[in-house]
């Protein structure tokens, strides 16, 4: 009866070793593919970055076109 006890808990220590050995192994890979993902958030975000910079400065050019054009009105119409 001892012997079986024995091994037993030879087994049990053996299934221990094993499921934390694979949940190790999922833990790495989880941190593998959220490392990617993290990256690719990463360069997601740096071009929607770039591309709302490259709108705000448009709306900026537009902007300053229109009110150049304003401006010139008003001279016009001091002028006439």
């Amino acid at each position: 009866m001892q012997a079986i006890r024995e091994e037993l808990g030879k087994k049990t220590v053996y299934w221990s070793f094993n499921r934390s050995a694979s949940a190790l192994e999922e833990l790495s890979e989880n941190t593998k593919a959220l490392t990617a993902e993290l990256k690719n958030s990463n360069e997601s975000s740096t071009r929607l970055t770039t591309t709302l910079n490259r709108l705000t400065m448009a709306a900026v050019g537009i902007a300053l076109v229109t009110l150049a054009f304003e401006v010139a009105k008003g001279i016009w119409k001091i002028n006439t």
